[in-house]
C-alpha cells in the first residue's frame, strides 16, 4: 500500500499500473497527522513519509482508495486542457492585434469585438491600411458573405474603414502590418485547430 497526497498524476498512475494499492488524503488532514511527530509543524519529505504511513497504517478510514480512471476520462480530461490551452491563446494573441491596430488602424478594431475571428482578419488581409480601403465593395461583400457574417454590410464596413484617419509615424504602418501578418497568422492555425473534430466519437 501507497499513501501520497496528489490524487492524480504520473506517479499516481504508474503506482497504480504496478499493482500498488493507492491511498489519497487531503493535505491538511496530513498536517495534523505531521504533528505526532513534530510539534513545530515544519514540512520535510522524510517527516511526511514517516506520517503518511503511519497514519495510513492507524487511520487507513480518512484516506481515499484510488481507482484507475477510465481511459475515456482520461482523454476528456487531456481535450480539455487542450481546449483552455488554444483559448488563452486565442485570447492573448487577439489582445496582440488590438494593439497594433491601435497604433495605426483604430477604426478597424470598431467592426467587431471578436479580434481573433477568421472574417475579421481575411478583412484585414484585403484591406490592410486605410488608403487600401478603396477596394471594390462587392469584394468585400463576398468575403463576409464566404464567413456567413450578417451583422455588417459590405457599405458600412467600408464606411468605417475610411472614417477617422488618422497620421501614423513613419515606418509605423510597415511594422505594424509585417507584425500583423505573423500574429493573424498563428491565430488562424489555433481557430483551425480549435476547429478540428475529434478524431473518434466518444461515448
Amino acid at each position: 500500500m501507497v499513501a501520497i497526497e496528489v490524487p492524480h498524476g504520473p506517479v499516481v498512475e504508474s503506482l497504480m499500473e504496478r499493482g500498488f494499492h493507492v491511498y489519497a488524503i487531503n493535505p491538511q488532514q496530513l498536517d495534523r497527522f505531521r504533528d505526532r511527530f513534530s510539534p513545530a509543524g515544519a514540512k520535510d519529505d522524510s517527516r511526511d513519509a514517516e506520517a503518511l504511513t503511519d497514519a495510513l497504517r492507524t487511520d487507513r478510514h480518512c484516506f481515499r482508495l484510488l481507482a484507475p480512471l477510465h481511459p475515456v476520462v482520461v482523454e476528456l480530461r487531456e481535450r480539455s486542457r487542450v481546449a483552455d490551452d488554444l483559448h488563452a491563446e486565442r485570447y492573448r494573441l487577439s489582445n496582440r492585434v488590438r494593439e497594433l491596430l491601435w497604433r495605426y488602424y483604430p477604426q478597424f478594431l470598431e467592426l467587431s469585438d471578436d479580434i481573433g475571428a477568421d472574417w475579421f482578419l481575411d478583412l484585414w488581409r484585403l484591406v490592410p491600411t486605410p488608403d487600401k480601403a478603396k477596394v471594390c465593395e462587392a469584394t468585400v461583400e463576398r468575403l463576409l458573405k464566404r464567413h456567413r457574417v450578417r451583422r455588417i454590410t459590405a457599405a458600412e464596413a467600408l464606411e468605417q474603414l475610411t472614417s477617422s484617419l488618422i497620421c501614423a509615424a513613419g515606418g509605423t504602418v510597415s511594422a505594424a502590418t509585417g507584425h500583423l501578418e505573423a500574429v493573424a497568422r498563428r491565430i488562424a492555425l489555433v481557430n483551425r485547430r480549435s476547429a478540428r473534430p475529434t478524431p473518434r466519437s466518444i461515448a
